[in-house]
């Protein structure tokens, strides 16, 4: 237990906020926000992220590590479904960089 724990740490201190912070720059990017738009989405988003790995992550590690073999993998793509959810609602929220909406018509 105590070498998963450390497993676990380590990738949310140093894996998790890397791979989110490359995650929200390219959805940021890909909606033609532009440079201030990538800077705004992962700034705002980037904490909220980050804290949703490290509450969900840590206890879904210790879930998997507890049940048996057979319905493992079942659990981590359900749980990686979810997570990937979470991301995706986290990736495309609105960002306020000042600048208006590009993705609207009308510019409001």
């Amino acid at each position: 237990i105590c070498f998963t724990a450390v497993k676990v740490a380590v990738d949310q201190a140093f894996g998790a906020p890397i791979f989110s912070a490359i995650f929200l720059g390219y959805t940021a990017a890909a909606e033609g926000l532009g440079w201030q738009g990538i800077q705004a989405r992962v700034s705002q988003q980037l904490p909220l992220l980050w804290r949703d790995s490290v509450c969900f992550w840590s206890i879904a590690h210790c879930v998997t590590f507890n049940i048996p073999v057979p319905v493992r993998v079942l659990w981590q793509d359900t749980a990686r479904v979810y997570y990937g959810t979470l991301m995706s609602l986290r990736g495309s929220a609105p960002v306020d960089d000042g600048a208006p909406d590009r993705r609207s018509s009308d510019g409001k």
